[in-house]
């Protein structure tokens, strides 16, 4: 039976990966409301930094000023 041999040399060699996956978010945010109502607008893009005050979402006014005059029309 044949044996081959090779001198041993240190180098550099390439990494190379070729992977398939996905990405996740490191954090996340689950938004609930206190209220009802239909969504206006968001006025922030998805992954964007926000801090304590901000905007996250607007909700329609036409709701909640039907729901106040009937509240106003019961108490009269």
């Amino acid at each position: 039976m044949p044996v081959n041999v090779a001198q041993a040399t240190l180098r550099d060699m390439p990494l190379l990966l070729e992977l398939v996956g996905r990405g996740e978010a490191f954090e996340t945010v689950t938004l609930k409301s206190r209220i009802d109502g239909q969504v206006a607008a968001v006025p922030f893009t998805e992954g964007q930094h926000v801090a304590a005050g901000d905007v996250l979402v607007k909700l329609d006014p036409a709701d909640f000023n039907a729901r106040l005059r009937q509240a106003e029309a019961g108490r009269c």
